[in-house]
């Protein structure tokens, strides 16, 4: 597909893997850029991509911290069984 590809709402929330409500949100709060074409909403792939490497970066910086206190607390070879 060509970077400039335009997809539908429903159609970039399923390349993402989110609802349609959900990414209207994020469209309408800034998050991805779009353009209307007519009354409807259009996202252009390349906006899409972007969007997914910088939450995929976010997710990965977030679980490289959960890991480190897991690290720190000594916790990272323990053994969990369930209870208390």
């Amino acid at each position: 597909l060509s970077e400039n590809e335009e997809f539908t709402t429903q159609a970039a929330a399923n390349h993402l893997g989110m609802s349609r409500p959900y990414l209207v949100k994020l469209l309408e709060a800034g998050e991805i850029p779009f353009h209307f074409v007519g009354t409807h909403r259009r996202v252009y792939l390349k906006d899409l991509k972007e969007y997914a490497q910088s939450r995929d970066a976010q997710r990965r910086k977030s679980l490289d911290k959960l890991n480190e206190k897991v690290i720190n607390a000594g916790l990272y070879d323990s053994v969990y069984t369930g209870e208390e």
